[in-house]
C-alpha cells in the first residue's frame, strides 16, 4: 500500500499514483478536485493568516452544522465547543444536526449557505474525504470548504472478545497469520475511520482477516461481548465501559501515547508491531467563500476554548486528543497530507459508490 509518512510532505509522484491506481475498483477523485481539497486550501489559509489582523467580528448568533445525529462522540464535542464559543463571542451559536448519508447531506448543506463569517461546519475524515468517493453526486460542496481548526484526534482502540486466545496485539497478529481470514473483525461500517485505520494496520503487518460489517457500533459491541465475532476497532469511548467490566479486552490504542482514560492500554507502537495507524479526526470549517477575517478570527476563538480546560477534560476523558496546534495553516497542511492517505486505504478495501436510491 503507498501511504507516505506522517510529518512528510506527500511527493508529486505518489500523488500522482495515487490518482492513477484503481487498485479495488474504486474510481479515483478527480485530480482536480483532490488539488482544489489540498493545496487549495493551503494557498486560503496563508491569506487568512496574512489577513488575520483585519477587523472581523459576528453580528449575529452562529450556526455550527453537525452532519450527524446527537449524541454521538462529533456531536458531543460540537455542543461543548458551541457553548464556549458562544461565552467568548457574546453570540449565540447553535449546532444544527442535519444527518443523513454518513454526514453527506449536512455537510453539502453546510458548504451552500451564507459566507458571511455566521457558520462553522464540524468536519471529519469521513465528510471531507472518504464521502467524495461513496456519495459523489452529494458532496459537490466539500472541495471548496475552508479549514478553521483543527478540534480533536480520536484514535482507535482494538478490543477482542476475552474468551478468544490472544491477549495482545502481537499475539492477534501470530493467530490470524495462522489461520488466514479465521478472525472475524466487527466494523461499525465499511467507510468508517475506524474500520478504515485497522484495515491500514492489517495490510502493514500482513495478515488476512474477514470483516463483518454492521450499521453502526451498538449492534457490533454487542455481538462482539456475545462472542458472534472475534475482534474490534472502534473508538475508547464507546469500548471503555465493556473494557472495565471485563466483558471486552482491549489489545492496543492507535495513539502516540496511551490515553488518560485507559492508561494500562499499550499504544500500538509500543507493542512493536508498527510505528502508527491512521488516527480519525474532527475539525472545524466554514463555507467557500468567507472572508480571511472571518476565518482567522474563527480560528483563534476555536484555539481559545480547546485551551479551556473544561474542553480539554471533554475531550481526554472521550478518549480524544485535542487538536491545539492546528490553527488554519497547520489544519490544511494536516489536510492535504492525510487526504491521498485515507483515498489509498479506502481504494483498497474496495469502498465504492453507494447504489443509487
Amino acid at each position: 500500500m503507498i501511504r507516505p509518512m506522517r510529518g512528510k510532505q506527500v511527493p508529486g509522484d505518489t500523488m500522482e499514483s495515487l490518482q492513477q491506481s484503481n487498485r479495488g475498483g474504486i474510481p479515483s477523485l478527480k485530480r482536480r478536485q483532490l488539488l482544489q481539497a489540498t493545496f487549495g486550501l493551503a494557498a486560503f489559509a496563508a491569506s487568512g493568516m496574512a489577513s488575520s489582523d483585519s477587523h472581523w467580528a459576528p453580528t449575529k448568533p452562529l450556526r455550527l452544522v453537525v452532519p450527524f445525529p446527537p449524541g454521538g462522540i462529533t456531536d458531543t464535542q460540537a455542543r461543548k465547543i458551541a457553548h464556549k464559543l458562544s461565552e467568548q463571542l457574546n453570540q449565540a451559536v447553535i449546532v444544527e444536526n442535519r444527518a443523513g448519508a454518513s454526514g453527506s447531506i449536512g455537510t453539502e448543506y453546510a458548504s451552500r449557505l451564507p459566507s458571511d463569517g455566521h457558520t462553522l461546519i464540524l468536519g471529519t475524515q469521513g465528510t471531507i474525504f472518504l464521502n467524495r468517493i461513496i456519495y459523489p453526486e452529494q458532496t459537490q460542496g466539500v472541495a471548496s470548504l475552508l479549514p478553521v481548526h483543527g478540534v480533536s484526534l480520536n484514535p482507535i482502540t482494538l478490543v477482542a472478545n476475552p474468551d478468544r486466545p490472544y491477549s495482545t496485539l502481537a499475539e492477534l497478529i501470530e493467530f490470524a497469520r495462522l489461520n488466514p481470514g479465521k478472525v472475524n473483525v466487527a466494523s461499525p461500517g465499511a467507510g468508517t475511520g475506524a474500520f478504515l485505520s485497522f484495515m491500514q494496520l492489517q495490510s502493514e503487518v500482513g495478515i488476512k482477516t474477514t470483516p463483518v460489517h454492521y450499521k453502526g457500533s451498538a449492534a457490533a459491541i454487542n455481538d462482539l461481548v456475545g462472542g458472534v465475532v472475534d475482534v474490534m476497532p472502534d473508538y475508547m469511548v464507546a469500548v471503555d465501559p465493556f473494557v472495565r467490566e471485563g466483558r471486552l479486552r482491549a489489545l492496543a490504542v492507535g495513539s502516540n501515547q496511551r490515553l488518560a482514560i485507559a492508561p494500562n492500554v499499550p499504544t500500538i507502537k509500543q507493542t512493536g508491531v508498527v510505528d502508527d495507524v491512521l488516527t480519525p479526526w474532527t475539525a472545524l470549517f466554514a463555507p467557500p467563500g468567507t472572508s480571511p477575517a472571518a476565518v482567522a478570527r474563527l480560528s483563534r476563538e476555536v484555539a481559545t476554548a480547546l485551551r479551556d480546560p473544561s474542553i480539554q477534560s471533554m475531550l481526554v476523558q472521550g478518549g480524544s486528543v485535542p487538536m491545539q496546534a492546528f490553527g488554519t495553516v497547520e489544519l490544511a497542511n494536516f489536510l492535504q497530507k492525510e487526504g491521498p492517505i485515507w483515498e489509498g486505504v479506502a481504494r483498497e478495501v474496495g469502498l465504492k459508490p453507494a447504489a443509487a436510491g
